[in-house]
């Protein structure tokens, strides 16, 4: 790996394994979210006809519950959810791709080809662009007995 380059540490949303004690937080937080959905629902039941605005509003609490309920159930069943950790790029450029790697566990999380601008650096690391003295490609003072370069040729 002589030729990988660590990037900064961001941040990523991606799976995580829950262990035993955050699953069982995770079914309790379910049981909650049910009895929640239960009591709305009771709740709706009894409404009057002449509460129609409570009753939207009601309705839309109970879609959420219905929606959190669904996430909460997916994550328990599948022991595991999305969060956010801490990535960076290592860029390859002998195989011109670029890794995302966890920072936590250095696991490889994605890959992608390098930009021009990343195959570029790769290219030219540890060189420093020479611009001339008078900047913007123009030739600087010459010194005394120093003959111009000669005009490229368009």
């Amino acid at each position: 790996m002589a030729n990988v380059e660590k990037g900064e540490i961001r941040t990523q949303r991606l799976p995580v394994e829950l262990t035993p004690e955050e699953v069982i937080l995770r079914s309790r937080e379910a049981v909650a979210v049910v009895q929640e959905h239960r009591d709305q629902e009771q709740r709706l039941e009894d409404l009057t006809a002449g509460y129609k605005t409570a009753k939207e509003q009601l309705q839309e609490e109970i879609a959420a519950s219905l929606v959190k309920l669904r996430a909460l159930a997916e994550v328990v069943r599948n022991a595991r959810e999305d969060r956010i950790v801490e990535v960076y790029d290592e860029i390859d450029a002998k195989a011109q791709k670029v890794n995302t790697i966890r920072a936590d566990t250095k696991a490889i999380v994605g890959t992608r080809g390098m930009t021009d601008a990343e195959r570029q650096r790769s290219l030219f690391k540890g060189v420093e662009p020479k611009v001339a003295a008078g900047g913007e490609g123009k030739p600087g003072p010459r010194k005394a007995g120093e003959k111009a370069a000669p005009e490229p040729r368009g």
